[in-house]
């Protein structure tokens, strides 16, 4: 899909992009099988607001937990259906971004009945004031955001959260900025993006004035970033001893010698690619041995080991496999 119906006050997308247009459910499932076919392990799904996807051919069956009721419901549940259906020997299916107030029942049923979705999601939640989110026009609370966090991760046990927040955002106070530190440690995300807020033209938050000193809006990054380096380090250090399912996707600069992939929950992990043998395009089952700041270090298993095809087990050429994305 392309464009965006929402009109977050801070956002310039709709200015620069248009309505929301969707690409045909037949169009996409035919591509992503034909990448498939081509060797590709990954598809990521995407969309300004990836989750409030119409199918134009109206050819999707509902979701079996649709809410017709609901006015945030969408077709994105029963495309990714369609999509496991339709391309059973896809390993891993991602999407981004999801807006929040589409994250309904439906999509919440398809992560805990699609074993083909990873085990992350990037949800934008921009500041944990609702003094704030009403001032972005984001169309939920707090309150409600967190709910919807717990019923992913109770759906699909393990599954990890990242998300987006903007600091010194129009009349953000202390107190405002507060409420977000304190939701970034209720949800645990592990992972963050932060930014300071800035002016763009035709976004209705021009009218707001930009009166929060750059100087206060820096020391707010740099302790937004200090809490969600802290969280990720607990998380990733947690890991250690774990087995993972890596899908590797290149060499590693951590090391001449190794390859760098992810986890289903997006977890960088670095492994020794032993003897010059390439396992670009391979998913590997790996022992986490070590932790770093931002990523892991982990080692094939012996059960790995003793099942990777022959051609991913002698020496050879590297070869690369980019991760593909498209459009919905």
């Amino acid at each position: 899909m392309k464009g965006c119906d929402e009109r977050c006050s801070f956002c310039i997308v709709p200015h620069t992009r248009g309505p929301e247009r969707y690409r045909p459910s037949s169009e996409i499932v035919d591509e992503i099988l034909s990448l498939v076919l081509a060797g590709a392990r990954e598809v990521t799904l995407l969309g300004q607001t990836v989750n409030s996807y119409r199918d134009p051919e109206r050819a999707l069956e509902p979701a079996p937990s649709s809410d017709p009721s609901d006015p945030d419901e969408s077709e994105f549940a029963a495309l990714l259906r369609r999509i496991a259906e339709a391309v059973p020997d896809l390993p891993r299916l991602r999407y981004t971004s999801p807006h929040p107030r589409h994250v309904t029942a439906s999509l919440i049923a398809a992560h805990r009945d699609l074993d083909v979705l990873a085990r992350h999601v990037h949800l934008p939640v921009q500041s944990g004031s609702n003094r704030m989110l009403k001032r972005m026009i984001r169309r939920y609370t707090k309150e409600e955001y967190v709910e919807r966090a717990a019923r992913l991760r109770a759906a699909r046990p393990g599954l990890t959260l990242s998300t987006d927040i903007i600091v010194g955002f129009c009349g953000e106070t202390d107190e405002d900025f507060q409420e977000t530190l304190d939701l970034v440690r209720a949800v645990g995300f592990a992972g963050l993006f932060g930014f300071k807020y800035s002016r763009r033209p035709y976004t209705p938050a021009q009218k707001l004035g930009d009166d929060v000193p750059e100087k206060t809006k820096s020391a707010r990054l740099v302790a937004l970033f200090a809490l969600a380096e802290e969280l990720q380090r607990q998380k990733l250090e947690a890991l250690v001893g774990s087995t993972e399912r890596v899908l590797v996707e290149g060499a590693s600069k951590a090391g001449s010698n190794k390859v760098t992939g992810r986890t289903e929950r997006n977890e960088i992990v670095h492994i020794a690619d032993s003897d010059g043998a390439s396992l670009i395009g391979e998913i590997v089952e790996v022992e986490i041995v070590r932790a770093f700041k931002h990523s892991l270090e982990g080692e094939l298993t012996a059960r790995s080991r003793a099942s990777l095809p022959p051609a991913a087990a002698v020496p050879r050429a590297r070869r690369t496999l980019p991760l593909v994305a498209t459009e919905s």
